[in-house]
């Protein structure tokens, strides 16, 4: 855990010096406030990087970045609202893979924007895993007894995602089609309270980016049963692939 915030925390004042380093080029920017969007509701993974990213580069460049939350179809309908801003680099998006790429490849122009033609990439920011966490009163400690547990309650075992079409979402049909699970998915509007619910019992499990869910773990809220990839990861090397 700690090797993932301080990768992430290296790459947020890396972000955070390329702005600086913009200035060189444009001395007048920032002028007045900036407003972050965060395409999910708070608690999750983009909100807590957007809110110390915020914060550095308000810092380093005297002015203030205002966030605003805005949840709801996976991220798309903040990502078409900042789409539709003036390009005055006063409205930045703090996209994801959700709303950025898969959902125009799914839905097309009905989702709103076009990605490539209506935005501006400005950095990558960060790149992690997912976690596979599931609620503490399941009696279950690995993916092979969960699998075999959701066999044997049809109609009862319930998934959640940050919103319908982001890449937790698709983890999981992924996982469901494989290990043909009888869970169905219910969507919220981004990880924080799709954590929430699995805290509570709503859903019994989810794929979820390790920055909100390990705080989770390590105080015995939920549990750890397995991380995305071929691959164990070095920050978390006891834990599955």
């Amino acid at each position: 855990m700690k090797h993932i915030r301080a990768k992430t925390l290296r790459l947020w004042l890396a972000a955070a010096m390329l702005s600086l380093a913009s200035q060189a080029f444009a001395q007048t920017y920032p002028s007045k406030p900036v407003k972050l969007v965060i395409p999910y509701a708070p608690g999750g993974a983009l909100d807590i990087m957007g809110r110390t990213l915020g914060k550095e580069l308000q810092e380093i460049n005297g002015q203030p970045y205002v966030l605003e939350n805005k949840g709801g179809a996976g991220g798309a309908i903040a990502t078409a609202e900042v789409s539709r801003a003036a390009p005055d680099g006063y409205t930045i998006l703090f996209g994801a893979i959700g709303p950025i790429s898969i959902a125009p490849a799914v839905y097309g122009a009905s989702v709103g924007f076009d990605p490539l033609k209506d935005l501006v990439p400005i950095s990558l920011i960060a790149t992690a895993p997912l976690v596979l966490v599931a609620n503490m009163a399941l009696p279950v400690k690995s993916v092979s007894e969960l699998i075999a547990y959701a066999k044997t309650q049809p109609g009862k075992m319930n998934y959640a995602s940050a919103g319908t079409g982001g890449p937790d979402h698709l983890a999981g049909e992924l996982f469901k089609s494989m290990a043909g699970l009888p869970a169905e998915h219910v969507s919220y509007k981004g990880s924080g309270p799709a954590l929430t619910a699995a805290i509570a019992g709503h859903v019994q499990y989810l794929f979820v980016s390790p920055l909100p869910a390990m705080a989770l773990v390590e105080s015995g809220k939920l549990r750890l049963l397995a991380v995305t990839g071929k691959e164990r990861s070095s920050a978390m090397p006891t834990i599955p692939a």
